[in-house]
């Protein structure tokens, strides 16, 4: 409701800015003595609710800025940083944390946050089109309401769902990279799933049009 009722790039920049500071909160428990695990549990949830704030805007926001013939290249690109960021920012955040420490992963996590603000503070506008209904609970419910009256949404939920709880094992990198003695490889280990999921879209494509030209 909200991607759709006030500026889009304010809603970027708004939401980049509380995760740079949620970031700089764990910077500052992390420098503790004895740092808080319930402040590390409560930022998390905080995280999944900005992030849950900023995606629709960020996935509204690129027909706005660029013109019609450029979407399909901007479009690639957006997927092209995407797979970048969850391959390589955990690859090097994991690096940084093992041999330096998890307080230089968080302040260089808050520098490519200054760094995106400065990329966004360069975006035009991007008001809401059109007359919009302010944003209500009214409107939450019924936007509720139409999802569960469709069973195609449905089972896209539940299938997303299945995967979250029972085939998505990151919460168990970091043991597994203790008893392996290993803390340079949480990283990786965040990162593999990602390189997994690349390779099987380039080779599936590759062996596909091989396929084609076979027949």
């Amino acid at each position: 409701m909200l991607a759709d009722a006030v500026d889009r790039k304010k809603m970027l920049w708004a939401t980049e800015a509380g995760l740079m500071t949620l970031t700089a909160i764990l910077l500052v428990n992390s420098l503790q003595s004895h740092p808080s695990l319930l402040l590390i549990y409560v930022v998390t949830g905080l995280f999944a609710a900005v992030d849950g704030l900023q995606r629709p805007s960020a996935g509204a926001i690129l027909p706005r800025i660029v013109g019609h013939d450029d979407l399909p290249s901007a479009s690639a690109l957006m997927s092209l940083r995407y797979q970048f960021g969850v391959i390589i920012g955990p690859t090097i955040g994991g690096v940084i944390i093992s041999t330096s420490s998890v307080s230089a992963g968080f302040t260089v996590d808050i520098i490519s946050f200054v760094i995106s603000l400065m990329f966004l503070s360069r975006v035009g506008s991007v008001p809401p089109s059109g007359k919009q209904e302010k944003p209500s609970l009214a409107g939450l419910f019924e936007g509720l309401r139409y999802a569960m009256s469709r069973q195609d949404l449905l089972g896209t939920y539940l299938i997303d769902l299945a995967a979250m709880f029972f085939a998505m094992p990151s919460s168990l990198f970091p043991f597994w990279a203790d008893q392996l003695h290993a803390p340079w490889a949480l990283g990786f280990l965040y990162s593999a799933g990602v390189v997994g999921a690349f390779f099987v879209t380039v080779t599936s494509g590759w062996v596909g049009n091989r396929h084609c030209r076979c027949r």
